[in-house]
């Protein structure tokens, strides 16, 4: 089904261009899914046809996300050779037996050798995910997984915290996750090592070494605009925020079909941009913010704030959203 859904893919980057006159387009995003499953000739296809289309800045931050077992050499080489500048692999953890317990394709050696052929083929500008909170993960574990990290030396590092959902794999199996207190040492001890690592870190759960953060997800965040395309995407523009309907087999046949849609008045998205600017380390201006709240949540240790900013402390990011929702009522 994959020429199909390329096929598809590029005609409606085609058809949605119009829309985008006048803009320039910055940042460019291949994921989530695997788009390393593409071959390389059909990467370098939506690539083009992004080019062609679209006003695509000479500087553009062009991303795609790749699992190490569906990464070859000819691949790397070809995401260098048509203007790929940066690739996000998921790792999750450097012990072979996390990695089986959460069901990944790849070993260590594998991630390796998938990290070893992006870098040998001009690709600069790395992120490698990393997982904690595993059922039965030893400080040791954790510490071995940062250490190889930083032997490897990417320039962005994303961590996010297991967490088992109702009818998932791992909740019918009656996998636990950790316990909320191992959960949060385990984030503040990678937050520490981090960042005297040289790895700032600019958002909850995302590190980045000086200039290096993801832009294209920072947009999100900013709650500026953006436009997704194919099954499941959905889009930020012009006001509105919709998004597609999940089905490959219908976006192949059919196209792409709105399944919801919503229009984003100002005052919302002022709104949004207060939710999300706590998530980021630059924080938002304490003008937007109960001024009585703002003052527990520092006297609690979970804010910081130097009178014109407030922001989120360690201990304030592991519960960032019971923080966001005091805010919001």
């Amino acid at each position: 089904m994959i020429p199909a859904y390329v096929d598809r893919l590029c005609e409606d980057l085609t058809d949605k261009s119009g829309e985008c006159t006048g803009f320039c387009v910055d940042t460019v995003y291949l994921g989530g899914g695997t788009p390393s499953l593409l071959s390389g000739e059909e990467t370098e296809r939506i690539i083009k046809t992004v080019r062609d289309n679209y006003n695509l800045s000479d500087d553009a931050e062009i991303t795609v996300e790749v699992n190490p077992s569906s990464l070859t050499r000819e691949k790397a080489e070809k995401y260098a050779k048509i203007g790929i500048t940066r690739v996000s692999i998921g790792m999750q953890s450097a012990c072979d037996g996390e990695l089986t317990l959460l069901g990944r394709l790849h070993s260590l050696g594998e991630f390796d050798t998938a990290y070893d052929l992006l870098r040998n083929a001009g690709i600069e500008n790395i992120s490698i995910d990393l997982m904690y909170g595993l059922p039965g993960q030893t400080t040791e574990n954790l510490k071995r997984t940062l250490s190889y990290i930083f032997e490897k030396a990417p320039e962005h590092v994303s961590a996010y915290c297991l967490k088992v959902e109702e009818g998932t794999p791992f909740h019918k199996k009656c996998v636990c996750e950790a316990d909320e207190d191992t959960a949060y040492e385990q984030y503040a001890y990678i937050c520490d090592t981090l960042a005297r690592h040289g790895y700032h870190r600019y958002e909850v759960s995302n590190f980045a070494k000086n200039g290096l953060k993801s832009r294209h997800n920072c947009k999100y965040w900013r709650c500026e605009q953006y436009l997704g395309f194919g099954p499941g995407a959905h889009s930020f523009f012009n006001g509105y925020r919709y998004g597609y309907d999940k089905s490959l087999v219908g976006y192949i046949d059919g196209g792409a079909k709105v399944v919801d849609s919503e229009e984003i008045t100002p005052v919302e998205t002022e709104r949004e941009r207060i939710i999300f600017g706590l998530r980021l380390s630059e924080g938002v201006r304490v003008e937007f913010l109960d001024e009585n709240t703002l003052a527990s949540l520092v006297g609690a240790g979970l804010m910081d704030t130097d009178g014109v900013r407030g922001w989120l402390t360690t201990a304030g990011y592991f519960v960032s959203n019971a923080i966001i929702s005091e805010f919001i009522d």
